[in-house]
């Protein structure tokens, strides 16, 4: 089903869709596209469009405005509108790369992953993705069985949610494959204990041993045809129980008894060029923090933990991040925590694959294996997705959640 608010390419920006705005002598196509792209990438996707199409005026066959104004419709929520930009693009250069791809982005946005999956790969051609792979395209994988002596190769290049979200396939994988080599990230190791015994874990940078045949991770849900229905369940980690963080959980349930524990993530990696957007800044959750029936626990790691230091000592959560040292670490605060409340960051992932409740911040228009208007997704059932109900406004999602935390803690109160 559409979007609700899809854009057109031809409507009025006030009421949420784009016109051609009168050209201005002095705006030059290279201009008004240089504009057009400095906006995009800080994320005021509506002026990046209006730059776009006024360039398209006077450069009406030049694929990458199309593509980009593409890019600011999908980051608009307007994906039926997004694609047309992508098949103009296509139709003036057939087979560009990056329109591929934003194209099939804007399709798992819609929910049509069978469609979808085929131009997914071409992110093995833009992204820096391994080289010396891509050089060896009779080798990678398509799914066929590989018997004893054939190796397959199997290496994450995303992030670390990323990773995690395709570690459910990696059973079937290991059906149709006599030996599976994988490569991950070194804080997932610790996650992977419970694959098939025919699936040996290295860590990137270590050295690669021979194989036959090679995939990258999150080529395996096309490879297996997965549709938005079929979906298979999260796999379970079996990680290792940290005591010294299951001792600091137990020790905050005895200084806080009777209240809700709750750990909290505001901020993925700053170097993401996306955090801004779904971040949301510590300050924000001062409702939530000023709570007296609820004992907030940071778990927050890296650079955006030091804005702890900003809150008032008197609503400023306990800090657990200094012995977070791994997954394994993480796994065991998730699981001895009543409740997770995390942006979106690798947090729901590791949330959703152990099954623990977990709710998460959305921007209005997220990733799309979030999907577009539901409060739940086939990938992580478990997890309850809060979105913006207007672009960049965190305020209604911190008032939902708080109106959920109220019902929460009243049942808990009840059942006592």
């Amino acid at each position: 089903m559409p979007a609700k608010n899809h854009l057109s390419i031809s409507a009025t920006t006030s009421r949420g869709k784009i016109v051609h705005p009168a050209t201005r002598p002095e705006d030059s196509t290279d201009v008004l596209f240089t504009r057009g792209y400095a906006l995009q990438q800080a994320g005021k996707y509506r002026a990046a469009a209006s730059c776009y199409v006024k360039a398209l005026k006077e450069r009406k066959n030049d694929p990458a405005i199309y593509n980009n104004l593409g890019n600011c419709l999908r980051s608009l929520g307007g994906y039926d509108a997004s694609i047309q930009c992508y098949d103009k693009a296509l139709s003036l250069h057939p087979g560009r790369v990056s329109s591929v791809l934003n194209r099939s982005l804007a399709l798992l946005s819609l929910g049509e992953y069978e469609k979808a999956w085929p131009g997914y790969e071409a992110r093995l051609e833009v992204v820096d993705f391994r080289q010396q792979l891509l050089e060896l395209p009779e080798r990678k994988w398509k799914g066929e069985r590989l018997g004893k002596g054939k190796t397959l190769y199997v290496y994450g290049n995303q992030g670390l949610g990323d990773e995690i979200q395709c570690f459910r396939f990696l059973s079937k994988v290991a059906e149709r494959v006599a030996h599976v080599v994988l490569e991950i990230q070194r804080p997932l190791k610790g996650l992977t204990r419970n694959l098939p015994s025919n699936i040996d874990v290295i860590e990137r940078g270590e050295a690669v041993p021979p194989f036959y045949k090679w995939c990258e991770i999150f080529s395996l849900p096309g490879i297996f045809q997965v549709t938005e229905e079929s979906v298979p369940p999260p796999v379970r980690p079996d990680y290792l129980v940290d005591l010294q963080v299951k001792d600091w959980i137990e020790s905050n349930r005895e200084r806080n008894p009777g209240k809700l524990q709750v750990g909290i993530v505001w901020s993925g990696n700053p170097s993401n060029s996306l955090n801004g957007i779904r971040s949301c800044k510590l300050e924000k959750w001062e409702p939530l923090l000023s709570r007296e029936d609820i004992a907030m626990v940071s778990l927050q790691v890296g650079q955006p933990s030091g804005e702890l230091s900003s809150l008032d000592e008197s609503i400023r959560p306990r800090n657990l991040a200094p012995l977070l040292v791994d997954f394994d670490a993480t796994a065991t605060a998730v699981d001895s925590l009543d409740l997770v409340i995390t942006t979106d960051t690798s947090v729901p992932h590791l949330v959703g694959s152990l099954g623990k409740e977990g709710w998460v911040f959305l921007p209005r228009y997220a990733d799309w294996r979030w999907g577009r208007e539901s409060a739940n997704t086939p990938w992580y059932p478990d997890l309850r997705l809060f979105r913006q109900k207007k672009e960049g406004d965190w305020s209604s999602v911190i008032n939902r959640v708080n109106q959920e935390l109220s019902a929460k803690t009243n049942r808990m109160a009840k059942s006592v």
